[in-house]
């Protein structure tokens, strides 16, 4: 049945299902009683109603026919946006709720807001809501839902040979297919870099120049030789990356074939992101023979010869069983990790299933260090950085450890962990050891870098004044050019009066006929010549000449003026650059920048030797070493320089590209130890075509049917499999979360130990925490780049982390989201103190890792989506949004808090989803707060006293909360405006008239100091009544806001409510900024940090728009001009994609964003 009478609020339910029953209405009094059935917040007021309801339609069974002369007609037919929904209502109510209607999405039920207060005295109450269990009863709930897979095959070879392929081919073949399928899309890693100079190579000599630019943005995921499409200023260049330091003052350098300058100025690196699947290919292909043609620049030449056939055993797990007779009896060991350690000697393929805090770490650790007594090689890799750390941190800890401590254990790449970096830099990293051995080289390199350095400085000076030179030469030539043109303006002039002295004579002549003839004199000359009228004729044209020659005088005197004008200026400057370089001679000069130019290009060969040195000790320690740990990606870039291991341990491994895994693995002469979790997060493989996916996006547990025996606990498991099932990091209420659910409550708690607990502050010693956001009207938005964002949420985020922040400082406290853009939105409005201290994060980030306390923000809310995303609707433990979530309540190791919008998750959570079990446990077990008393821990008062807002600017009290109404919101937003010196950007889903003709004003002020203003509304016909009641009045106030020279871009259905001014203040909430609400619980917050202007405006640009650098370009128009008429365009939505349609609903113009 549909739900006819979704818009409507209880109270008109009320009000109507009398009238219903009065006229016998059935068919409408059981569509009454279905939409009832919905209201769960409105059911206790609702009870009486749907009783007498009840009682009606009961009679109708008694008494089937209707009253006699009386067709059943429906009483109310669903009201449209703009209708009238009772039969005398208020004028002043009706024109609230009609607002109130257009303001709501139409999948959003009225209920979910407290009824508007008629008086209008103040804000409706509204409490937190209550998420309702899975089971039977609950059938108000969407079903769960997958995407479709698309199975397109795979290029090159068909689904027989698929399936009879080795793994090596599979992976060959997909790649290639996969490479092609993101070339398509044309996107690639971004990468923002400061001011560089040239290092190697200069204009002269042509051929590559190498460009070192320093960043200040993460460059531990690119790789040496990547391609790259370099972005300076107007320029554009090719290139490869040559270099990556990942040290202190991280940078890149960069070979390309194209001179910058000297020093370039900021920019963009765009880092072609096939790199990493080319090099993969490329490797697979040498080894199996498939590379067709020369290799490439910088790519792998010949066979390494990879241990192929032990790979494939370990995807079909056909392993081998080993005598040894160890047996480990490790203290520090529980049992089943004891039993894992015999197992991995005992096989030379073997797994270990380790959930979250199970201790896997150590276990490996204390397998390393057997293998290690034994003197086999072992490489320990991983899909992240961090797991490596840990992995290198617990070995390197062991007491006395001889192999650490000989510089034989070695931590190849980016050092994450902090305490790995500062305790044993100089015992584990490559670059600590290579410098411990190479001191003496890296004391001659700095001394060399140093004297080059001054020597550059020195040289900038000489090319300096060499270039006051080429300036002087410059002038002195502007001014021989100035003499020139002088003399030949002159010469025409001068030519020019000549002409008009000769026509003088010319006139005087003729005249004197002219007054003979006239008076009949001449003789027969005069009877035969010319007649007077001639002669005057004559005269009048030789006038005409003289005239236009004098006009030619006058412009080339004109210029005459300007050339010594020009030429007193030039005198001017030549005086002075000749009094600047009076004391230099220019031979000289030139002469010594030649000099220190081949001196610095002989210290950058010098240097590069030194380098190369300490490159070669690098590899003599990697040579040497007995532990090398890598991530899996470079573990197959650097195959070659690693060389072959004993054994190959893979921590993290569900996580790891499967032909990472699958080289990683063929490095291995004797062992493969697979580590990690299949019920946390899998690879990541964005393909679109399922058949590829399936090769590339599996993980090794679920390709060798480990997973599949492991979840059943089959009796015939294989004997190489091993689980931990005691977990020592979660207190056990948090653990009770996933075990049931995960792992099938197999997973234990170790009480041995007293875990801690905050004892105080606003979590109240709860060990499961919910704030629940619902009662402020939280909205989710989808960004630009296809994630999701929540403001409000982020603003409860850093409120409760501050509030944490002060409760207990030594708790370790992580803010974890499944949405990079809502990460984004909490560093921009936390300020350096608390992104200190905090770590924000997406899910995928926090692989590895654990907190003291967790945040983990759902970001979901009301929102134009009709659905949440796929991470969190998860109904089975092998859904992608299951493994999500168990990740990121497992990071938590004392205290779990959810920032959740219940009222919207209750309704759109399945029955049976993983999240809503979570939530609806935290419910009953912990604490529930309102999301309203966490974002008043930080007032607005003390917002806005972060910028230049004086409390003297408003005739009001600020209230102590940091949310302000309706009449406390524009004030406020009026006195920033006044001091806006840049930009406004005001973001509204719906506008009106009214409000309009108030703001103008106030803007037209600030534009004219040159502040632009950018409005970005709701299409005419989406403008809620006002559009579709007024179309002629709602075009006539666009058409009024462009005349005030503001940009005007126009989007169907915008939701999202924000205000940006300069780059460092920004305003969002519930509230219209230009239309009137009326709704007492509208409400608005601010934010002054540094930089969130820009993160907004970029938030909510559309998917299509290029990033912007600053915060006036972010102020101009997105969307582009009709090609049919030129004039704007809306941009709209569907199912069939993102298209932008001609305002003027006369013309039939249409912009593809593919051609935009």
């Amino acid at each position: 049945m549909k739900r006819i009478y979704i818009k409507l609020s209880a109270k008109e339910i009320i009000e109507l299902a009398p009238k219903l029953i009065k006229k016998n209405d059935y068919s409408n009094l059981e569509a009454l009683e279905y939409e009832i059935g919905f209201r769960k917040k409105a059911a206790k007021k609702l009870a009486p109603t749907l009783e007498a309801i009840k009682i009606a339609l009961k009679n109708k069974k008694d008494n089937p026919t209707s009253p006699s002369g009386q067709d059943e007609q429906p009483a109310s037919p669903k009201p449209t946006r703009g209708s009238k929904r009772t039969e005398e209502p208020n004028k002043k109510t009706e024109q609230i709720e009609q607002l109130t209607l257009e303001e709501q999405d139409d999948e959003i039920d009225l209920d979910l807001l407290p009824e508007i207060n008629e008086d209008n005295k103040g804000p409706a109450t509204i409490g937190i809501h209550a998420i309702r269990p899975s089971g039977p009863d609950l059938t108000d709930t969407p079903q769960s839902w997958e995407p479709k897979p698309k199975f397109s095959g795979i290029t090159g070879i068909s689904e027989e040979e698929l399936k009879d392929s080795s793994w090596a081919r599979k992976f060959y073949f997909a790649l290639n297919d996969l490479i092609r399928e993101i070339k398509r899309s044309g996107s690639g890693k971004s990468i923002d870099v400061l001011p560089g100079k040239l290092i190697e190579g200069n204009n002269d000599e042509g051929g590559s120049h190498i460009y070192l630019f320093p960043v200040n943005t993460s460059i531990e995921d690119i790789f040496e030789n990547a391609k790259v499409t370099l972005r300076i200023d107007n320029s554009k260049a090719e290139g490869r990356i040559s270099a990556i330091n990942l040290g202190k003052n991280p940078s890149i350098a960069i070979s390309t074939d194209q001179y910058l300058g000297d020093r370039t100025g900021k920019g963009r690196i765009i880092v072609d992101n096939t790199a990493n699947y080319e090099a993969l290919k490329e490797k697979i292909g040498t080894e199996l023979g498939l590379t067709k043609g020369k290799p490439k620049e910088g790519s792998i030449d010949s066979s390494i010869g990879l241990n192929f056939e032990l790979a494939e055993k370990l995807m079909s797990n056909s392993f081998e069983s080993c005598i040894d007779s160890f047996r480990s009896n490790n203290k520090n060991l529980n049992e089943s990790q004891n039993e894992f350690i015999n197992k991995a000697f005992q096989h030379n393929i073997s797994f270990l299933w380790g959930p979250p805090g199970t201790g896997k770490t150590q276990t490996l650790s204390a397998l390393i260090e057997e293998l290690c007594n034994r003197n086999e090689r072992t490489l320990i890799c991983s899909n992240t950085n961090m797991a490596v750390d840990q992995v290198i941190l617990k070995f390197a800890r062991e007491e006395d450890n001889i192999h650490v401590n000989q510089g034989k254990v070695i931590r190849l790449g980016k050092v994450h962990n902090d305490d790995l970096k500062t305790d044993y830099f100089e015992k584990v990293t490559i670059d600590g050891i290579a410098e411990k051995r190479g001191s003496e080289l890296n004391t001659k390199k700095n001394k060399i870098m140093s004297e080059r350095e001054v020597l550059q400085k020195d040289n900038e000076e000489l090319l300096r004044i060499d270039q006051s030179f080429v300036q002087l030469d410059n002038l002195k030539q502007e001014q021989q050019q100035l003499k020139n043109a002088f003399n030949t303006e002159q010469s025409s002039a001068k030519s020019k009066r000549d002409q008009i002295e000769n026509l003088k004579v010319e006139e005087n002549d003729l005249y004197k006929k002219y007054e003979e003839r006239k008076n009949g004199g001449g003789g027969l000359r005069g009877f035969f010549g010319r007649t007077p009228e001639q002669l005057l004729s004559n005269i009048q044209s030789i006038q005409a000449q003289s005239s236009q020659l004098e006009q030619q005088i006058v412009s080339h005197r004109t210029k005459i003026k300007s050339i010594i004008t020009q030429n007193e200026s030039l005198i001017e400057k030549i005086e002075v650059l000749k009094g600047q370089l009076s004391s230099y001679s220019r031979p000289q000069i030139s002469d010594r920048a030649n000099r220190a130019q081949e001196k610095i290009k002989a210290f950058s060969l010098e240097i590069q030797e030194l380098e190369q040195k300490i490159e070669e000790i690098k590899q003599v320690v990697i040579d040497e070493a007995i532990v090398i740990g890598t991530t899996l990606a470079k573990t197959h870039l650097k195959a070659s320089d690693l060389g072959n291991f004993d054994n190959v341990i893979i921590d993290e491994a569900s996580m790891g590209l499967l032909p990472e895994v699958y080289i990683a693995s063929s490095l291995s002469k004797k062992r493969i130890v697979i580590s990690g979790d299949f019920s946390q997060l899998s690879p990541i493989c964005s393909s679109k075509n399922e058949s590829i996916k399936n090769i590339l996006g599996a993980n090794i547990f679920d390709v060798s049917h480990i997973a599949e025996s492991a979840r059943n606990k089959v009796s015939n498991a294989p004997s190489n499999l091993s689980m931990l099932d005691i977990q020592y990091r979660m207190h056990q209420d948090i653990c009770e979360l996933i075990s049931p659910f995960m792992y099938n409550d197999r997973l234990k708690t170790d009480f041995s130990k007293d875990d801690g607990l905050l004892v105080k502050g606003i979590l109240e010693s709860s060990r499961l925490t919910i704030i629940d956001t619902s009662t402020m009207n939280p909205f989710s938005s989808q960004t630009n780049t296809g994630s999701k964002d929540n403001p409000l949420n982020a603003l409860v985020a850093r409120n409760l982390s501050k509030s944490l922040i002060d409760s207990n400082p030594n708790f370790k406290i992580g803010y974890c989201t499944p949405f990079a853009a809502q990460r984004k939105i909490f560093n921009a409005i936390s300020d350096d103190k608390l992104k200190k201290n905090i770590q924000a994060g997406t899910v995928h980030s926090y692989q590895g890792d654990e907190k003291d306390i967790l945040i983990y923000d759902t970001v979901e809310a009301i929102s134009n989506s009709r659905s949440l995303g796929l991470f969190l609707i998860a109904t089975h433990e092998n859904a992608e949004g299951a493994k999500l979530l168990n990740v990121a309540i497992s990071r938590a190791k004392k205290h779990l808090v959810f920032i959740a919008d219940l009222s919207t998750l209750d309704k759109k959570l399945p029955n049976n989803s993983f999240l809503r079990n979570v939530l609806y446990q935290c419910q009953n077990k912990g604490l529930v707060l309102d999301g309203r008393k966490v974002v008043d821990l930080e007032t607005i008062s003390k917002e806005l006293s972060k910028s230049n807002f004086q409390p003297s600017m408003v005739d009001f009290d600020l209230p102590n909360s940091a949310m302000v109404n309706e009449d406390q919101f524009f004030p406020l937003l009026y006195a920033d405006i006044t001091n806006a010196k840049e930009s406004i950007i005001i973001y509204s889903g719906f506008f009106t008239p009214k409000r309009i003709d108030e703001m103008l004003p106030v803007l037209g002020k600030v534009m004219s100091k040159g502040v632009v203003v950018r409005f970005v509304i709701p299409s005419n016909d989406t403008n809620g009544s006002f559009g579709k009641q007024q179309p002629e009045a709602c075009e006539r106030t666009v058409k009024a806001i462009r005349q005030k020279g503001i940009v005007v871009d126009q989007r169907a259905r915008i939701h999202q409510k924000a205000v940006v001014i300069d780059s460092d203040i920004a305003w969002s909430g519930s509230l219209n900024p230009l239309s009137f609400g009326g709704k007492t619980l509208e409400s608005m917050w601010t934010s002054r940090e540094k930089g969130i202007g820009l993160q907004i405006a970029e938030s909510l640009s559309l998917k299509i728009t290029s990033k912007r650098n600053s915060i006036k370009d972010w102020a101009k128009a997105e969307n582009p001009d009709c090609p049919k008429c030129n004039k704007a365009t809306i941009y709209r939505k569907s199912r069939f994609g993102e298209y932008f349609t001609c305002e003027d609903n006369s013309c039939d113009g249409k912009v593809s964003p593919k051609r935009y």
